[in-house]
């Protein structure tokens, strides 16, 4: 929970000082007649972000200065095969679990994770 804090309050901080420095620069505030340009000459400017869902701070950032924002949610590939078996689990009764059931009980009935699948890995909605 501290990290995710501090991401947030000294993360944020330096994102988006970063991210001010890869702003585009109007051709009038620029050297040249380039549009193309920004503060630092080393990169490209940066046009959008596209932000880990995790981060939504960056979102918030992006926005802030303009730019547009997506998040994009990454998943590991057991992740995703919990998702897609929702709707199998409702099928075989194993959801919703039930009001004071145990969220540590194995879940069957996800090929593969057999052994370790438990309710507390499945999505809560």
């Amino acid at each position: 929970m501290e990290l995710a804090r501090s991401l947030k309050t000294e993360g944020s901080v330096a994102y988006r000082a970063l991210l001010i420095t890869l702003l585009p620069v109007p051709a009038s505030e620029s050297a040249g007649p380039s549009s193309d340009a920004c503060v630092d000459p080393g990169f490209p400017p940066v046009t959008c972000v596209v932000a880990d869902g995790l981060l939504p701070w960056a979102i918030d950032t992006a926005e802030e200065l303009g730019l547009p924002a997506l998040a994009f949610r990454t998943a590991s590939a057991c992740s995703f095969l919990a998702y897609l078996s929702v709707p199998k689990l409702f099928d075989l009764g194993k959801l919703p679990i039930p009001a004071g059931g145990s969220l540590d009980e194995p879940v069957r009935g996800v090929p593969g994770m057999e052994s370790y699948l438990r309710r507390r890995d499945l999505p809560r909605q």
